[in-house]
């Protein structure tokens, strides 16, 4: 009577994940013919079926921090009819990763909360980027916490079912079951297509049961199809076959005019938008956001098409409402993070970086780049007259414990960007001078946006041209699409604003070749605001200075340190400098020395 119980409880279970729920009836029906009880003849149908898998065979790993917890999973699993040494246990995303490199695992199931490091979501993302489960597995998500927002973030990547600690066997067989024979079914229509065309697709659909079953495999198969890329379709390793977009758009168009089958829409909407067909996305996106306003997915499609159609406060708006409800999705927050930084503003930002910061680390967007623009908004958001100790806060959001070699160039535009937003014109100048560049910050958009707006800041127009060639040049690289878009806009808005030399910046040079004395040195001075800390027209009022052709009013003072600030802060000053500065006493008192009695601070950095 207890086992009869455990049965009836098992199936008092309402099972409402992803797939669809097998009918049973004509297996009951003949069931009560014979003198098997009901509840356990349910339960030998979910045995027997998972043995059609030979689940002996089947690869699986168990991802979860806690030993007790992999131990008990695997018992479990073994009770299914797995195979002991075929069942792999990891502690930590880190070494999932590298035991998923190394084997190609059927199952994979994931626990929400791996303690230190990174979540169980911020694991389902890197596997998703990095390709490392292209051969499409089995993916459970395992979780103590049921709540909303858990199930929303996740949501996101499409795993296949979920699984609420503590895990019973009964419920597993049952969601093993119906999983694997939705994949199995899922496969044979695929390889029927491959092999035979639509013929051969249509043949492997009649093994559906039922209605759900054959509208997730329409959907499974377009996806399998732009996924794929066979070898003998190609003529490069990284080449997609021309005709795979447009066969899949073809067969969900045709599917979707008969079947209301949301995935199947939603997936023919992603794909007009991968081929810019922004108007025939928009057909299919606006009638659904009518019919499911909540709709995570939906929302995000809608934020996309908008971007494409360079509507960005649209875009920032639907971003907004689908952070609102997950607030996991860092592509999609640091695409508000950006748009507020440059052309968006919102009171919102401070907050949006706070949770960027609080979910960077160990997840695949933990690198430089990022931190150095959650740092740059953060000092955009501080008061002037309280400057951040920025190697404090780098530290503090990286989790290290000092600067590094690779993070000191980060570090230092950070402090020239606060220097020159402050006023402080010297100290960012030996700030900027103190950059060496590295691999990382050659290929950050990033640091090269806070390079362009130091520049910016401090008039330095020569300079500033080049760091705006670079994030060009550097924009193409960009791997997410919603963040090239962004980021093209805001170099969009900044061009019509540069300049290439002038001609007066030609005309001042001739001037002082002419010898000209006083009415060179005057045009270099008006040039200087605009031309600041430029090496050539800082080294001709030098030598003016030192012939006693210049005349210097009081407010030309600080162009005249700052054009002897070009060469005293180098590393190694000129040998020219060095020898004017011998012949000439208007040069014995060091820049330095003057700026701290003049401006009441001190250049040290």
């Amino acid at each position: 009577m207890v086992v009869y119980k455990t049965f009836y409880l098992f199936f008092s279970v309402f099972y409402s994940g992803y797939h669809s729920v097998y009918c049973l009836t004509p297996l009951f029906s003949l069931l009560s013919a014979s003198n098997i009880p009901h509840h356990i003849s349910v339960m030998l149908f979910y045995t027997q079926g998972l043995r059609l898998f030979m689940l002996q065979e089947k690869f699986v790993l168990v991802i979860d921090d806690s030993a007790i917890i992999q131990q008990t999973t695997k018992l479990i699993l073994q009770k299914c009819d797995f195979t002991a040494n075929r069942i792999h246990t990891s502690t930590n995303a880190s070494d999932a990763m590298k035991m998923c490199q190394a084997h190609c695992y059927d199952i994979i199931f994931i626990d929400f909360n791996l303690g230190f490091g990174s979540t169980g979501l911020q694991l389902l993302e890197r596997l998703h980027q990095s390709q490392i489960i292209k051969h499409e597995p089995l993916i459970f998500i395992i979780t103590a916490d049921d709540s909303k927002p858990v199930f929303m973030g996740f949501s996101e990547y499409e795993p296949n079912d979920y699984l609420v600690k503590p895990l019973r066997i009964e419920v597993l067989h049952q969601r093993l079951a119906a999983n694997f024979k939705q994949h199995q079914l899922n496969k044979n229509v695929f390889a029927a297509f491959k092999s035979d065309g639509i013929q051969g697709a249509r043949k492997a659909l009649q093994q559906a049961t039922t209605q759900s079953a054959f509208q997730h495999a329409i959907t499974a198969l377009c996806k399998s199809l732009v996924n794929s890329t066979p070898p003998d379709t190609l003529t490069s390793k990284t080449d997609v076959p021309n005709n795979v977009i447009p066969t899949a758009i073809s067969l969900l168009r045709s599917f979707t005019q008969k079947h209301d089958y949301l995935p199947a829409q939603l997936y023919l909407a992603e794909l007009y938008l991968s081929q810019q067909q922004y108007a025939e996305a928009k057909e299919i996106i606006e009638p659904l956001r009518g019919q499911y306003p909540n709709h995570l997915l939906i929302i995000e499609f809608s934020a996309r098409l908008a971007l494409c159609r360079g509507d960005i406060t649209q875009t920032y708006q639907y971003w907004a409402q689908a952070h609102s409800m997950s607030q996991s999705n860092l592509e999609r927050l640091f695409g508000m993070i950006w748009l507020e930084l440059t052309l968006h503003p919102t009171a919102e930002l401070l907050r949006h970086l706070r949770e960027a910061a609080n979910h960077l680390p160990n997840s695949i967007w933990d690198n430089k780049h990022y931190y150095c623009l959650l740092a740059w908004g953060l000092l955009q958001q501080n008061p002037l007259n309280k400057p951040i100790s920025i190697e404090r806060m780098w530290c503090k959001f990286t989790q290290q414990k000092g600067i590094t070699i690779i993070d000191r160039p980060f570090v230092f535009v950070l402090q020239a960007w606060q220097a020159a937003k402050s006023g402080n014109t010297f100290i960012a100048y030996r700030y900027l001078q103190r950059i060496e560049p590295n691999e990382q910050t050659q290929t950050s958009f990033e640091f090269h946006a806070v390079l362009f707006n130091t520049y910016q800041l401090l008039g330095m127009t020569k300079p500033m041209l080049m760091a705006f060639t670079q994030l060009e040049n550097l924009i193409t690289s960009e791997a997410r699409l919603t963040h090239q878009r962004i980021k093209q806009a805001w170099i969009n808005t900044i061009e019509s604003s540069l300049s290439n030399e002038t001609h007066e910046y030609q005309h001042a040079l001739a001037l002082y070749k002419q010898q000209t004395g006083d009415v060179a040195g005057q045009s270099i001075f008006a040039l200087w605001p605009d031309n600041r800390f430029d090496t050539t027209l800082a080294r001709c009022l030098v030598e003016i200075l030192c012939e006693g052709q210049l005349n210097v009013s009081h407010s030309q003072r600080e162009i005249i340190m700052e054009a002897r600030w070009v060469f005293e802060s180098q590393h190694a000053i000129p040998t020219w400098y060095q020898d004017l500065k011998s012949q000439y006493s208007i040069l014995h008192t060091p820049v330095e020395l003057m700026t701290t009695k003049g401006l009441g601070h001190t250049i040290t950095c």
